[in-house]
């Protein structure tokens, strides 16, 4: 049996020495480091609370941002541009958060609020199934590459890493497991091979 490995980044400032030796240090305030740029993709998101959070590209090289604040899902395509109509004719029920798409084009998001991990249609917005309602503080998503498997960080109500088996089959009522206890985790994603990489405060 596979066994996943797992590496936690303290800070996010950890993350950079994993990057080359010639990044000295973080952006700070949407200053570049030397032979950096930054530039504006997407605006227009609300500007109190927490804003855009869930990112997440499909296949086809379409950005989807979920909007934490207003609970709606935006898209965009190279260029990027200015928040319009939403993909989905309502806001969510729940505070849009993290945003995943599995190999197959399978649309995944957490909706931190309710505990709830759905699986959306990415062309309207619409819950095509709630694959369960027990993941209080929903926040990051990331879709192991190997097994399948959602992964999904608790940061403001647990230390946890939870795992829902089997997204694809599981019907509405996916089986839910810790994986890991790591400490307060926010960001997670996996690399090609397998290992899962979390964002340790």
């Amino acid at each position: 049996m596979r066994t996943l490995r797992m590496h936690w980044l303290v800070t996010l400032c950890a993350v950079l020495l994993m990057l080359p030796a010639a990044v000295p240090k973080a952006y700070s305030a949407g200053v570049p480091v030397a032979g950096y740029a930054v530039a504006d993709f997407a605006t227009g998101f609300a500007s109190t609370n927490l804003g855009p959070v869930g990112l997440a590209f499909n296949s086809h090289n379409q950005l989807f941002v979920g909007d934490f604040t207003n609970s709606n899902l935006y898209t965009f395509g190279p260029a990027g541009g200015v928040t319009t109509t939403p993909v989905n004719g309502s806001p969510f029920s729940g505070w849009l958060d993290g945003l995943a798409f599995d190999k197959s084009g399978a649309f995944y998001a957490a909706l931190y609020n309710t505990g709830q991990i759905v699986q959306l249609d990415p062309a309207t917005g619409a819950v095509l199934r709630i694959l369960t309602s027990s993941i209080s503080c929903a926040t990051a998503v990331a879709v192991d590459p190997l097994s399948g498997d959602l992964f999904v960080s608790q940061p403001a109500c647990t230390t946890n890493i939870v795992r829902v088996h089997n997204p694809d089959t599981c019907g509405t009522v996916c089986s839910v497991t810790t994986y890991a206890s790591p400490g307060v985790s926010d960001g997670l994603t996996f690399a090609p091979d397998g290992t899962l990489y979390a964002a340790i405060s």
